[in-house]
C-alpha cells in the first residue's frame, strides 16, 4: 500500500497534459514543504530511518543510505554517496514491485538536492522499462544541471496493458565524459508514483515580502536529451 502525502490550502493546481509531460521533465524550484499532492512509494520518504524496501546495487561504486543530514519530507532523506571516482554507469537503489493499474497514466516524482554533485546525474527512473521516464538532475543536459538546494521534478508515464507493477530506482551516474567523484554527495526525498488525475505539484516558497508569486508555482519544462544511456546497472563494477 502506498503512503499518502496530502496538503490543504493549495494555492494553485497546475494542469498537465500527458503529451507534454511525456516529452518534458517538469521542475519546481524552491518548493514549499507540505504543499502538493502525491502518493509516496513504500518508504519513499525514508522516515523509517533506513532503506527498508530498497536494494542497493553495485555497492563497489556507491550506495544510497538514509540520512538526517539534509531532509525535505520529514526528518530523513536518501543520500547518494559514491565510493570511487568513475565515468559512465554508476550505482542505484531499487524498490520492490509497486502495483499499478494497466493502461493508467501516472506521475513519477521526487525532491532532489544535487548541489554537491556537480559532475554527475542524480535521478529516478523505472528500472529501464520501455515505457519509463526519468526525473532529476541530468549531467548530459546542461539545461537540467542545477547547482542549488532542493527542487522538485516529475514526469508522466502510461502503464502498458500487460504490466501490473513497476519498480522505482534512485540512480547516480556519470557519462562518457563526466565523472562521479568520491566525496561528492546528493539527496533524494519524497519519491512518489501518483495517478495523474490526483497529482498536484508543490507550490513555490513565497517571496520574502510574503506575497505569493504571480503564478503561485514557477515551473520549468526541460527536454530530456541524453548523450549517454546505461542499461545494465546490475553488473559488477
Amino acid at each position: 500500500m502506498f503512503c499518502r502525502c496530502c496538503t490543504a490550502g493549495l494555492t494553485a493546481s497546475i494542469v498537465l497534459t500527458s503529451q507534454l509531460a511525456m516529452a518534458l521533465n517538469q521542475f519546481v524550484f524552491d518548493p514549499q514543504p507540505g504543499t502538493g499532492n502525491f502518493t509516496l512509494v513504500p518508504n519513499g520518504s525514508f522516515e523509517v530511518g533506513d532503506l527498508s524496501g530498497w536494494t542497493n546495487n553495485v555497492p563497489a561504486r556507491g550506495v544510497f543510505t538514509a540520512s538526517t543530514n539534509d531532509p525535505f519530507v520529514g526528518s530523513w532523506s536518501a543520500m547518494a554517496s559514491p565510493n570511487m571516482t568513475f565515468t559512465g554507469p554508476g550505482y542505484d537503489a531499487i524498490t520492490g514491485p509497486i502495483f499499478v493499474i494497466p493502461g493508467e497514466t501516472y506521475v513519477l516524482s521526487g525532491f532532489f538536492d544535487s548541489q554537491n554533485l556537480p559532475h554527475s546525474s542524480l535521478y529516478l527512473d523505472l528500472n529501464d522499462q520501455p515505457f519509463e521516464v526519468s526525473v532529476g538532475n541530468f549531467v548530459a543536459n546542461n539545461q537540467g544541471r542545477f547547482y542549488q538546494p532542493w527542487f522538485f521534478a516529475w514526469n508522466v508515464f502510461t502503464v502498458p496493458s500487460n504490466v501490473s507493477s513497476v519498480q522505482v530506482r534512485m540512480v547516480n551516474d556519470g557519462s562518457h565524459s563526466t565523472q562521479v567523484i568520491t566525496g561528492e554527495f546528493g539527496f533524494i526525498d519524497g519519491v512518489a508514483i501518483t495517478p495523474l488525475s490526483e497529482f498536484v505539484p508543490p507550490s513555490v516558497v513565497p517571496e520574502p515580502s510574503g506575497l505569493a508569486l504571480a503564478s503561485a508555482a514557477f515551473v520549468l519544462s526541460v527536454p530530456l536529451i541524453f548523450s549517454y544511456r546505461r542499461r545494465d546497472r546490475r553488473r559488477k563494477a
